[in-house]
């Protein structure tokens, strides 16, 4: 297939006096390419391009774009990424969006390793308030992952990429299809048993065991063996990994992983855990802590974060979880709307943010060398594997490297 590039210089049709500069490219899918561009007044915006060359005859694909636009567009909320145009022309696709300075969380854990448990206090309350909005707007994200989930100046996290979005009619309501990200799936996703609004808090607790640990709870080498552990609902806390993480934020992450999604605690009981109440929850994070751990301990003056360059250290023993048999004492209750929505032709109005802000020490901790390059390692081959092309071509060099060991062990025999 031959491979058309943008123009650098994209203007609107029908609009000859606006124009988009396209800058570097910060991200690169299937279909296309994300890109920083400038607009000619110097506003600054993150554009997706994508290429109507290879969406030809893939009527799902069309159909999932169509749907992300439409959903996109009518979302309003300080932590969802803000939607202000969409174009095309004869061979691409723009979506114009906001620009996220400091890219993912998933970025961030590959720097961190982990975060503390004060910066996953402070993002977990933005992701739940996020993800209340789109559920009392009716509408289940499906792909809630580090990788969507991207990061402001001034360090806020904001949720992204909504091809996957579901909106339900009613109340009660569930979709049947397989999707997401496999690493993040809830067991109702993978046994198509069918679900709702319950796989998006599932995804949550995927992503606050991440964000402490720095691995997926349940990865293991094949898909099939993930599934498995997925629906059998056993993972650990590797405590050789991080042996600082209280029991409060272990206890939160066994009720939200529970694989029968009716005994999932509802956001306003996550909210309300212990693990919000018994830490401290800082008002903002410094950009020093895209690649430093930052210090909390005897800070008094919570708005000002100049000088964090501490990292910390912790030691090494097992710790396991099964909870495949638990029975949570919180049941799952209906999400519940207090106030009205629509999604057609209107933004979306925010119930605004919760915040909590309670005092404790971080703990120290560091990460033993072994299980960093194997974190790196996996983070590294997933990005370069997350397309068909991208595999093809790995394998391309692959089979290269192959041939020149066989050529120089040939010469070096004879």
């Amino acid at each position: 297939m031959e491979r058309i590039n943008p123009p650098r210089i994209i203007t609107p049709y029908n609009r000859v006096n606006e124009e988009y500069k396209l800058l570097r490219v910060l991200g690169e899918g299937g279909f296309g390419k994300c890109y920083e561009a400038k607009k000619g007044n110097g506003q600054v915006f993150a554009i997706k391009v994508l290429s109507k060359l290879k969406l030809r005859g893939k009527e799902s694909t069309k159909e999932r774009i169509t749907n992300e636009i439409k959903i996109h567009k009518a979302m309003n909320h300080p932590n969802i990424v803000s939607f202000y145009d969409y174009f095309e022309d004869i061979n691409f696709v723009y979506i114009v969006m906001e620009l996220c300075e400091n890219k993912t969380l998933a970025d961030m854990l590959r720097k961190r390793r982990f975060l503390t448990e004060a910066e996953v206090r402070y993002y977990m309350l933005q992701i739940l308030d996020a993800c209340n909005y789109m559920h009392q707007n009716m509408m289940i994200h499906r792909d809630l992952k580090l990788a969507n989930l991207f990061l402001s100046a001034d360090m806020r996290v904001k949720i992204g990429d909504f091809g996957l979005t579901a909106k339900l009619n009613l109340m009660g309501d569930k979709k049947t299809s397989m999707c997401g990200t496999v690493d993040y799936m809830a067991p109702e996703i993978i046994g198509r048993i069918g679900h709702s609004f319950e796989v998006d808090l599932w995804s949550i607790g995927v992503i606050m065991y991440i964000m402490l640990y720095g691995i997926p709870p349940f990865h293991k080498n094949r898909h099939s063996q993930i599934f498995r552990s997925i629906r059998g609902g056993h993972f650990g806390f590797p405590t050789s990994v991080n042996n600082c993480v209280s029991k409060e934020a272990k206890a939160l992450i066994q009720s939200i992983l529970n694989r029968n999604p009716n005994q999932r605690p509802t956001i306003n009981e996550i909210f309300n855990h212990d693990f919000f109440k018994t830490g401290f929850t800082p008002q903002q994070i410094p950009t020093s802590a895209l690649t430093v751990a930052p210090n909390f301990d005897n800070f008094n003056n919570f708005d000002n974060f100049d000088n964090f360059d501490n990292f910390c250290t912790n030691n090494e023993t097992t710790e396991i979880s099964d909870n495949s048999n638990s029975r949570s004492q919180i049941s799952l209750s209906t999400v519940r709307s207090s106030g009205s929505s629509e999604l057609n032709g209107s933004k979306m109005e925010s119930n605004g943010s919760k915040s909590v802000k309670i005092v404790s020490q971080v703990k120290p901790r560091s990460t033993s060398i072994i299980e960093s390059v194997y974190f790196t390692c996996y983070e590294t081959f997933s990005s370069l594997t997350d397309t068909p092309e991208k595999r093809f071509n790995v394998l391309k060099i692959g089979c290269f490297f192959i041939v020149i060991i066989i050529i120089i062990d040939y010469f070096n025999r004879y």
